[in-house]
């Protein structure tokens, strides 16, 4: 299985297997430009859901109840899953990871997902699935573009992708 993990990152989304049928794309239920994928994942609860869609929180559940194969808190493998990968999720494109892991997914590709700014706090969860796939001999790829996996360098310092070796 080869699954194609989409976020909302402008800056490599358009990289993605969109007509390959090889690769399954998985993405979120609130994504305006394809809110139905192969898996479709919306992981928050309905309280969190009231608050974000006011009044329109009906039309919302509607539209994603068109989605073939939608993963919610009510139907996500939480316990399964967590056997293999451990239960360290921050974020919905973690329980895509976490998901294409538990089900032996042999590559994983990353389009659209930063992780920057707002999102930062949820990179380091990220970039640890990303490890934990590679040690079990998953190929996971991620664009040149897309800071994931990224050194990032201090502003006082100069170093060419990794530290103690300077340009």
């Amino acid at each position: 299985m080869k699954v194609a993990i989409v976020g909302l990152s402008q800056s490599t989304r358009h990289l993605a297997p969109w007509s390959d049928p090889d690769w399954e794309l998985w993405g979120l239920a609130w994504d305006s430009e394809r809110y139905c994928f192969d898996r479709t994942f919306e992981m928050h609860d309905m309280p969190d859901l009231a608050l974000f869609y006011g009044d329109s929180l009906a039309a919302y559940l509607e539209k994603i109840s068109d989605c073939s194969r939608l993963y919610t808190p009510e139907n996500y493998p939480f316990d399964e899953v967590a056997k293999t990968t451990g239960d360290y999720w921050t974020s919905s494109m973690a329980y895509c990871m976490a998901l294409a892991i538990h089900e032996g997914a042999k590559e994983i590709a990353l389009y659209g997902i930063d992780m920057t700014d707002d999102y930062g706090y949820q990179r380091p969860n990220m970039e640890y699935l990303i490890g934990f796939a590679r040690g079990r001999g998953i190929k996971v790829h991620i664009p040149q573009q897309s800071p994931l996996c990224k050194h990032a360098n201090p502003a006082d310092r100069d170093y060419a992708g990794r530290y103690g070796r300077s340009k």
